[in-house]
């Protein structure tokens, strides 16, 4: 152990020694802890590693280092995944923690001679998160003896239009991070087999709830399962989704449009023969993707208000629903206005838009070409998010375009793979306390509404 007393020493001397660093013996006990706590270290290790590493020095993915693994991944694989560029200070100091010698069967020598006291220090501080696994032992041993409580580090979280694509992968990522998510879906047999396959594969940490977030009792239905099952919830993600139009899938197979059309918006001119939009899809558009995340939210704030690690809401939207792509500069100036924005106003620019659409002067008044109903129901649902930012100031609430991914909704002409497309969503659900709110990401980096 003469590295883990080098450590001690070096972060006497460090910068941050006025921080409240946990000591290292109230870490101990995590690489020796029963194997009831083991999937809190793993939680632990995954959450910090994942939260914190941009924190941390860059420029050290080239020492060498030993790899353990996480839900069947090398760690390397599981950074690479997550879109986290390899921290070796990181790994070396929490994997040695976290990865105790009953696991690895290896020593605990990485030489942390070689860092500074600046960069231990850092890495010391975001360890901290761990010392809440602690708390949980006690918790866990009381289990053991058939007494039913949860540990305070358990996290629950909900994500809606989960059967497949995005939200499907979201929910594998979070069950990954060690998070009890409930997976719901319109479809019930498609939903159940959906959970079913994924805790077949290694994620029991998961429960299956049917969710129409266009029926006020569907929605009731979850809030009363959830306030039943966990009495609080920590995570909500807002994926479930509709285009509002209908398409010929083999006419628009045959136009062989280009990846760099779609993102330009020069398809709007290809597709005008084979994709098609009636009044009752947009309204079904505009009831999911805004109407319905605001339904599903409300009902859902007693429980995250609940939460005792910090709640998170991420609504995910579309590169589509960006202002600059809207032409009416007067829906335009409304949206971006975050000091007089209101769910009125909300209210009355989407009664607007379905007005004008009745009357087949979408194009004439100033709405998108393309996608219309969807357009400016993620353009409302994006203004959304910052009037609950500012509503709810201890919530992380933020919006996310997963990128241009390849699944139903786009039919198939998006480039990246879901598992790339859910790691923006995935980023935002587990940021760490006094993370971004009432924020736009593209993808995973911050950006102009």
């Amino acid at each position: 152990m003469a590295s883990v007393a080098m450590f001690e020493s070096t972060i006497a001397t460090s910068p941050l020694q006025n921080s409240s660093f946990p000591s290292w013996s109230s870490l101990s006990f995590l690489s020796t802890s029963p194997l009831s706590l083991r999937p809190f270290r793993k939680v632990a290790l995954v959450s910090v590693t994942y939260r914190r590493s941009w924190q941390l020095v860059p420029g050290r993915s080239q020492i060498p280092m030993r790899y353990g693994t996480f839900c069947g991944k090398p760690w390397k694989k599981v950074l690479h995944d997550l879109g986290i560029q390899e921290c070796a200070l990181t790994l070396m100091v929490v994997q040695d923690i976290l990865s105790g010698p009953e696991e690895q069967g290896l020593s605990y020598q990485w030489g942390l001679e070689r860092y500074s006291p600046t960069e231990l220090g850092a890495c010391w501080s975001s360890l901290q998160a761990i010392t809440q696994v602690q708390n949980s032992s006690t918790d866990s041993n009381t289990e053991e003896m058939g007494v039913n409580t949860k540990p305070a580090l358990e996290r629950y979280g909900v994500v809606t239009g989960a059967n497949k694509g995005i939200g499907l992968e979201i929910v594998r990522k979070l069950a990954c991070e060690g998070v009890t998510v409930v997976l719901t879906a319109r479809d019930e047999k498609m939903g159940k087999e959906a959970t079913s396959s994924l805790v077949g594969s290694g994620y029991p940490n998961l429960v299956f709830h049917q969710l129409d977030v266009q029926d006020p009792d569907s929605v009731v239905s979850l809030a009363d399962f959830l306030q039943t099952q966990f009495g609080r919830l920590d995570i909500l993600v807002n994926n479930a989704g509709k285009s509002g139009v209908v398409v010929d899938e083999d006419g628009l197979k045959a136009l062989k449009i280009d990846p760099a059309s779609w993102l330009s918006g020069e398809a709007t001119r290809l597709v005008q023969g084979v994709i098609q939009q009636t009044y009752e899809d947009a309204e079904e558009c505009l009831n999911t993707n805004y109407y319905g995340c605001k339904r599903v939210t409300e009902a859902l704030i007693p429980l995250l208000q609940l939460s005792t690690l910090g709640a998170r809401i991420v609504n995910v939207s579309s590169l589509r629903a960006e202002l600059k792509r809207i032409p009416n500069e007067r829906i335009r100036n409304v949206l971006g206005d975050i000091e007089t924005l209101t769910e009125e106003k909300l209210n009355e620019i989407l009664q607007r838009f379905l007005r004008d659409l009745k009357k087949g002067a979408v194009e004439a008044n100033g709405w998108s070409s393309m996608l219309p109903a969807y357009s400016i129901s993620k353009a409302t649902l994006n203004a959304y998010t910052r009037v609950l930012a500012k509503r709810y100031p201890k919530m992380c609430v933020n919006c996310v375009h997963p990128g241009f991914v390849n699944t139903d909704i786009n039919w198939h002409t998006g480039t990246m793979t879901v598992e790339e497309g859910a790691r923006g969503p995935v980023m935002l659900s587990l940021l760490p306390a006094g993370g971004p709110s009432g924020c736009y990401f593209d993808k995973m980096e911050l950006s102009e509404f």
